[in-house]
C-alpha cells in the first residue's frame, strides 16, 4: 500500500493557504531502498531499459509502475521488445553480445539530462560502489558521454573500468548488475540522495556555506525570469552573486555549492545542484504557476526534502498576449514542451519578502 512505501515531504516554509491542496497531493517521498539486481541473460536497450522474460524488469527506469506521476510502462515495453525482436531475428539494428563472464553495471535509463545525472544516474553508481567492489565489473559507457563534459569530469572520480557501447547500438548481456532507479522522477529515497555529496566532498577546501546565490537562465534564452532586470537589484541588496552554470565548470560548480548557503533558481537542471548545499541551508525554486497547476509534480521541493535542506517556492506567471496561448488540457508532451518552457514574471514585493525570510532562517540556524 501507499502509505507503505512512501513517506510524506514537509511543505514549503512560505507556503500560502491557497496553495496546501496543490503541494499536498504531490507530497510522498520513496521510504523503501532501491535494490540491487543480478541479472541473468537480459536484453539492454541503448536507453538503458532492460527486457527479461518479454518483459520490462522493474526499476530499469522511472514512472513504470504507480500513479505518482505519468507511467510509461506500455510504450516502454512495446519499444523495446521491437528492438528486441529486431535485433535477436533481423538485421536493421545494432547489437552487441556480451557473453564473457564478467558483469556488467547499468546506471543509465530513459531519462538524460544533468538532472538525472546527478540525483539518479550517479546514485545508481555509488550504491554498487558502497556495496561491493569487482576487478570484473565493467561500466556500460554509451558512446554519447563521450562528448558531455560533466559526465566525463565526474567519471574520473569513480574507481571503475568501462566498457564503451557505440552509438545505436543494443546489447544481449549475460551478467548484468543493476541498481534499480526510484520509481517516480519526482521521488527521492533520502537515505541515498545525500551518497553524492558525501561522495564529492573531498572537492570543498574551505568547510564554510556563507554564500548566497542566484542563477540565472539568461544565456538559454528559454524558461528565463522574463524580468530579471528588475530582480537583479533587489539581489545585489542582500549580497546575492548572479552565476550563470554555461561558464562554471561541474567541479566548480560543486566547489559554489558545498559554499552556498541561500540558492534561489527558477525550475531547470541546474536546480539539482542544492544536493551539494550543506543540510539546512535554504533554497527558493521560482515556479511557472500556470504550468505546476497541470504537469508539475515539484521534484526540487521533495529533492530539498531528502536533502534536509529548507525549501521555499514562489510562483510566476506567463503573461497573456497573442504569442503566448495557455494550453490547458492532457496532452503530456504539448505541455512539456511549450507551457512548460515559457518565461515567466515574478512579483517583486513578495520575492523581497522570501528573502528576508529566507535569511532569518539562516540566522536562527546559526544563532
Amino acid at each position: 500500500m501507499l502509505k507503505n512505501r512512501c513517506n510524506k515531504a514537509l511543505m514549503p516554509l512560505n507556503l500560502e493557504s491557497k496553495y496546501q491542496t496543490l503541494f499536498k497531493q504531490h507530497q510522498n517521498t520513496v521510504s523503501i531502498p532501491p535494490k540491487i539486481k543480478k541479472l541473468r541473460n537480459v536484453f539492454v536497450n541503448q536507453q538503458g531499459l532492460v527486457l527479461k522474460n518479454g518483459l520490462l524488469v522493474k526499476g530499469c527506469a522511472f514512472n513504470l509502475f504507480g500513479k505518482d506521476d505519468n507511467t510509461f510502462y506500455f510504450s516502454f515495453w512495446k519499444k523495446t521488445a521491437e528492438q528486441y525482436f529486431v535485433c535477436k531475428y533481423g538485421s536493421s539494428l545494432k547489437s552487441i553480445y556480451l557473453n564473457d563472464e564478467s558483469s556488467y553495471l547499468l546506471m543509465h535509463s530513459a531519462w538524460f539530462n544533468y538532472s538525472f545525472w546527478i540525483n539518479s544516474y550517479i546514485i545508481r553508481l555509488i550504491s554498487y560502489l558502497k556495496q561491493n567492489i569487482k576487478e570484473d565489473v565493467y561500466l556500460l559507457y554509451p558512446e554519447e558521454w563521450n562528448s558531455i563534459a560533466y559526465v566525463k569530469d565526474s567519471l574520473d572520480f569513480f574507481p571503475i573500468k568501462k566498457k564503451l557501447i557505440p552509438k545505436d547500438h543494443h546489447l544481449f548481456v549475460k551478467n548484468l548488475i543493476m541498481p534499480e532507479t526510484r520509481p517516480w522522477t519526482s521521488a527521492f529515497y533520502k537515505n541515498n540522495i545525500r551518497d553524492v555529496y558525501d561522495w564529492f566532498k573531498f572537492l570543498d577546501s574551505t568547510n564554510s556555506s556563507k554564500k548566497r546565490l542566484y542563477l540565472t537562465r539568461k544565456k538559454r534564452n528559454v524558461r528565463c525570469v522574463q524580468n530579471e532586470d528588475e530582480l537583479i537589484p533587489i539581489l545585489e541588496k542582500f549580497g546575492f552573486q548572479i552565476v550563470s552554470f554555461e561558464d562554471v565548470s561541474f567541479i566548480d560548480q560543486i566547489r559554489l555549492m558545498y559554499q552556498t548557503e541561500i540558492f534561489i533558481s527558477i525550475h531547470g537542471a541546474g536546480f539539482s545542484n542544492v544536493m551539494f548545499m550543506p543540510k539546512h541551508t535554504v533554497v527558493m525554486e521560482l515556479i511557472n504557476f500556470e504550468y505546476a497547476t497541470i504537469e508539475y509534480k515539484f521534484p526540487f521541493w521533495k529533492l530539498s526534502n531528502a536533502l534536509d535542506i529548507h525549501y521555499f517556492y514562489q510562483f510566476g506567471h506567463v503573461l497573456d498576449n497573442e504569442n503566448t496561448q495557455l494550453i490547458k488540457g492532457n496532452n503530456y508532451q504539448i505541455n512539456q514542451n511549450y507551457l512548460v518552457n515559457q518565461n515567466i514574471f515574478i512579483d517583486l514585493k513578495l520575492f523581497e519578502e522570501n528573502i528576508c525570510k529566507m535569511i532569518d532562517i539562516i540566522q536562527t540556524t546559526v544563532n
